[in-house]
């Protein structure tokens, strides 16, 4: 029985596998983040920014290149958040989190859609996350995370084997017996009756 409940406790390789995959590309995507931050008022961007503003399917919106540069700003500031956030759930997956494998699911499935209305372009990403997620949630893993025990931590630890508290012997209790007035032997005559009370006196 214990063999078997450390069996079940061992992480499969699904588990690490998304887990790992899952911290690799959070630190990756917050590195690019803060190399997007520091360019972003670089020549080189500002000559990108022009380029994507003139062209055909955006030249309706009036774009100006002061908005959209905030708006490249606020779309790296929400992805660096969204990264930190998955770095840290990651993490918490891998030690046998099951909340934190909710979560991060519902992350990968919103990134599955952005990326998918993102064009052919980001479809790597797609796979990518779709890929963890599927791995999160293969025999294997749905397993290992509903295996008895806490929610987050180690298996319960077995039973000793013992009887049940209900099922124990009472126990005696401890200390010497109480002592007993000793039997009067055979053949001797009964004690003696009481006196009578005293009769109440005349007024």
């Amino acid at each position: 029985m214990s063999s078997q409940r450390r069996a079940n406790a061992t992480r499969p390789q699904q588990v690490t596998v998304a887990g790992f995959l899952t911290l690799f590309g959070s630190v990756f995507t917050l590195v690019g983040v803060i190399q997007g931050m520091s360019q972003l008022y670089s020549a080189g961007m500002s000559t990108f920014l022009r380029d994507l503003i003139g062209r055909q399917e955006l030249a309706s919106y009036d774009l100006t290149l002061d908005l959209a540069r905030r708006t490249v700003k606020y779309m790296l500031m929400a992805t660096g958040v969204f990264a930190s956030a998955a770095l840290v759930l990651g993490w918490f997956v891998l030690q046998r989190s099951r909340s934190s494998r909710i979560v991060l699911s519902v992350m990968g499935a919103i990134t599955v859609l952005l990326t998918l209305l993102g064009g052919p372009q980001v479809w790597i990403v797609t796979f990518y996350v779709g890929s963890a997620v599927l791995l999160l949630w293969s025999k294997p893993a749905r397993h290992w995370f509903t295996v008895p025990g806490d929610a987050g931590g180690p298996v319960m630890p077995p039973s000793s084997g013992g009887p049940a508290p209900a099922d124990r012997p009472p126990q005696q209790p401890s200390g010497p017996p109480p002592q007993r007035d000793p039997d009067p032997p055979a053949g001797s005559p009964p004690p003696p009756a009481p006196p009578p009370p005293p009769a109440p006196r005349p007024r």
